[in-house]
């Protein structure tokens, strides 16, 4: 397959010289990279600037302009587009051909180039893919013409009021009553001092999601193994002390509820990886991944080599996943420290103030260690409320529980 076509290059410029109202409409699809002839490229580079400058812009002026600036362009060749212009009025189609071509193009050239890494073997195969990802991404390709704002605005109401766009609840009806559950593309932090409970939350509101609304669910444990978190969710599930299912000194009904959540937890959406620590590894797998709701526990312990000190590395980080969840239309749910504090925290107690910026959503876990009370504040909320409400908490059965009258 040819991918490019230079008379339908010839025939874009031609349009946007015949009718100046075609220029706006251009240049709102494609860039100068998207035409393959070079002297193509500088004319609409000509034209573009001119435009830009609110200048009229027609055959003899552009002429004037190529000779003035010194841009390699035979004039003779700029009169042969006028002759060449197949229909002004298909012009936003002919862009959207032209852009294809360039995709099409600049993909073969990635491929070419991975190809030729991989036969000199001088990469390893996640930089590789990270690269190769990035580069992708500079492509610039649309799939149609720009929607108006009044129109995207009226058909994302629409889909609202159809029920086609709706948060995701967490299970626990007093949290969600504040925030509307968790949003797709919506960048959230959950943190607490440690020993508080933060994972715990963390895990009823996944096993929440999961279990009950069969939302697929991807868990990222950085601090504890895989073993220990099906362990939580297994107390959690049955309402039983860890202790007791380690020694097997459960009731006969704990015991069949333990063999009954053995085989529902095949049949869940949930997975679980506790072996994935690098950022970009980890980004690859979220954009590769089908679950729509992700947890992460916890950030501090992400690496990346590209920053050295901590801060620099957690904010580096967070900025990159906030960045990810609105790309991939994920929910990203990070787990992370809140700072010693006294009194009832706020945002300004997040460790470093990292993810202040970047979150959509911040709740905190406050509470006295070795007490059965804990309090969720919604610190940040940028699609509502914002509050906080008292809610149980038993550290026994990895388990939290909403208040009689709450």
């Amino acid at each position: 397959m040819i991918n490019f076509d230079l008379k339908l290059e010839r025939s874009i410029l031609g349009s946007m010289l015949m009718d100046n109202s075609k220029i706006g409409i251009v240049l709102n699809i494609i860039n100068p990279n998207a035409f393959y002839d070079k002297q193509n490229e500088l004319i609409f580079i000509a034209i573009s600037d001119l435009y830009l400058a609110n200048s009229k812009v027609d055959l003899f002026i552009l002429q004037q302009h190529i000779k003035i600036s010194g841009i390699n362009v035979k004039i003779s060749y700029i009169n042969e587009i006028i002759n060449n212009i197949v229909s002004i009025e298909n012009v936003e189609q002919h862009c959207i051909i032209l852009l294809e071509k360039y995709a099409k193009r600049r993909f073969a050239e990635i491929c070419t180039q991975g190809l030729d890494i991989v036969e000199k073997d001088n990469m390893n195969i996640v930089d590789l893919v990270q690269v190769t990802q990035e580069r992708i991404k500079e492509i610039n390709i649309v799939n149609s013409i720009p929607k108006e704002n009044n129109i995207i605005l009226s058909e994302y109401v629409q889909a609202i009021r159809d029920g086609l766009v709706k948060d995701i609840p967490t299970g626990f009806q007093s949290l969600d009553n504040i925030i509307d559950g968790f949003g797709l593309g919506q960048y959230i932090v959950i943190a607490a001092k440690p020993k508080i409970g933060k994972t715990t939350l963390v895990t009823n509101i996944l096993h929440n999601q999961s279990f009950n609304l069969e939302v697929p669910v991807r868990f990222y444990s950085l601090e504890m193994k895989k073993e220990n978190v099906l362990m939580n969710l297994l107390a959690y599930h049955i309402k039983a002390d860890t202790k007791w299912i380690k020694e097997n000194t459960l009731n006969i009904k704990k015991d069949m509820q333990m063999n009954e959540f053995y085989n529902l937890l095949e049949t869940k959406p949930l997975t679980i990886i506790d072996d994935i620590y690098e950022l970009n590894v980890l980004m690859n797998d979220i954009i590769n991944c089908d679950e729509k709701i992700i947890y992460i526990d916890y950030l501090e312990y992400i690496l990346d080599n590209k920053v050295k000190t901590l801060y620099e590395r957690m904010n580096y980080v967070s900025k990159r996943l906030s960045s990810l969840a609105k790309e991939t239309n994920k929910c990203i749910v990070m787990v992370q420290q809140l700072r010693d504090y006294r009194g009832k925290p706020n945002v300004n107690d997040l460790y470093m103030k990292v993810g202040e910026k970047e979150a959509w959503k911040i709740i905190l876990l406050h509470g006295v260690i070795g007490t059965d009370l804990r309090e969720i504040i919604v610190a940040l909320n940028r699609s509502g409320d914002i509050g906080s409400f008292d809610i149980g908490f038993n550290g026994f059965y990895s388990t939290f529980s909403e208040l009689k009258g709450w």
